[in-house]
């Protein structure tokens, strides 16, 4: 009876992975890790050959999931670097893909910043922390804190290059009057990312740091007069948290969120503007987070951690008053023979003066029969800066077609000015 307990219990557990691989943009192969016997070669090049063949093919990169001769492969991209897992068995893909989360997220806490060159770099500290993290290829943890009682390397810090001094470089005393000597009140995103493992090593701060970081994503579906159809964001809260002593880490949102989709007509939401509340549809929190005090006063609460954490993610649908479009985007298509048009996209900005909008990237799908695509600049000529070596910068703005996918990607740099105007045209 125990040894059928026990069959039992193993043929309920999920089905874990057989192979995990890293390869960068070139398909080069920075880390395998084999689990299981059933695959009984590295997948690696099969993979990069049907990945590689299919965007020649499809114009398009292959689905996240895929079976290729009775193996099941689960891919996701990092930046620079592509994770992939195999597996032979009926695998959830959303547990894959969750683990691969999580192990995405290790590495960038021990890494500080998680890129190719710093992978090559702390190749024996990934294999070490992907050990620690699966067994048989089965998930044992996924917490840095835990698993860096188990880590003996140490992470490679890869230092920027900096200039070389030049010779006969001129340097005047009349300048240091326009050095800000003051504290700055900012700071820069990449002193977050730093690794967990280096925390002891930082004498300058006592009691550490933490970063806190409100990521939202806003879609929003216009028609041609600008007038917004449906809209909704979906935001989390991340937190990378380097304190050196353990303490309760409190968070408090804001008394006026109210939990749970209201369902109103247009009427309804015009009248219900100018209410105090929040409206969001969800909230999804962490299970490490404390919830006594949520309902009471909006407060979370949980214990100090190691590295990164996702500690809720929420969303907002149309229903919401509070979705504010940034950007008006005012289409005018003009026929100006047969065989040609002139598509002409006028972006506004519409954000207050104390905000500014860095480099953007615009996709513009075309017509099938689209032949050619440029682009008019109609905006105002822009600055020319000039370095201290006399090199001149410009901030162009550019368009990229793709005759395969029938696609422009306009590329818009930092304007001072509030209106962005370019022409399309297409033969």
């Amino acid at each position: 009876l125990d040894c059928a307990r026990a069959l039992l219990l193993l043929e309920s557990r999920p089905r874990m992975i057989s192979q995990l691989f890293v390869l960068n943009a070139r398909g080069d192969t920075l880390l395998v890790r084999i689990f299981r016997d059933d695959v009984l070669d590295s997948r690696a090049e099969c993979f990069w050959k049907y990945f590689v063949n299919h965007k020649v093919v499809r114009n398009r990169a292959p689905s996240p999931v895929f079976n290729l001769e009775g193996v099941n492969y689960f891919w996701m991209r990092r930046g620079s670097l592509i994770f992939v897992v195999t597996s032979v068995k009926n695998t959830s893909p959303s547990f894959v893909f969750e683990a691969l989360s999580r192990i995405v997220t290790v590495l960038r806490d021990y890494f500080g910043k998680l890129d190719e060159e710093n992978f090559m770099a702390n190749f024996l500290l990934a294999y070490e922390a992907i050990d620690e993290i699966l067994d048989d290829g089965y998930i044992q943890d996924t917490s840095s804190s835990v698993l860096k009682r188990f880590i003996l390397n140490e992470p490679v810090k890869i230092m920027p290059q900096s200039p070389k001094n030049k010779k006969g470089s001129k340097f005047k005393l009349s300048k240091l009057r326009d050095l800000r000597l003051h504290t700055p009140q900012t700071t820069s995103h990449e002193s977050a990312n730093k690794s967990v493992l280096d925390e002891g090593k930082d004498k300058s701060n006592k009691h550490g740091e933490i970063f806190v970081d409100l990521v939202e994503r806003l879609h929003v579906s216009v028609d041609k007069k600008g007038k917004m159809i449906s809209s909704s964001i979906e935001g989390k809260l991340i937190v990378r948290c380097y304190l050196r002593h353990a303490s309760t880490l409190k968070f408090g949102l804001s008394p006026d969120i109210r939990i749970g989709r209201s369902v109103q007509n247009g009427s309804d939401q015009e009248n219900n503007r100018d209410s105090s509340q929040i409206q969001v549809d969800s909230f999804n929190f962490h299970e490490s987070l404390d919830l006594t005090k949520f309902e009471a006063n909006r407060e979370l609460s949980l214990r100090s951690f190691d590295g990164e954490l996702t500690l809720f993610n929420y969303r907002l649908s149309r229903y919401s008053p509070y979705i504010h479009i940034p950007f008006g985007i005012h289409p005018h298509l003009e026929k100006l023979s047969s065989r040609r048009f002139c598509l002409t996209i006028k972006v506004i900005c519409d954000l207050s003066a104390l905000m500014k909008a860095s480099t953007f990237v615009m996709s513009i799908p075309l017509p099938k029969r689209t032949t050619h695509a440029s682009m008019i600049n109609v905006m105002p000529p822009p600055k020319i800066h000039k370095s201290r070596n006399g090199r001149v910068k410009t901030s162009l703005d550019k368009l990229e077609y793709d005759d395969k996918t029938k696609v422009a990607m306009w590329e818009v740099y930092s304007h001072s000015h509030p209106i962005a105007e370019q022409a399309v045209e297409q033969i």
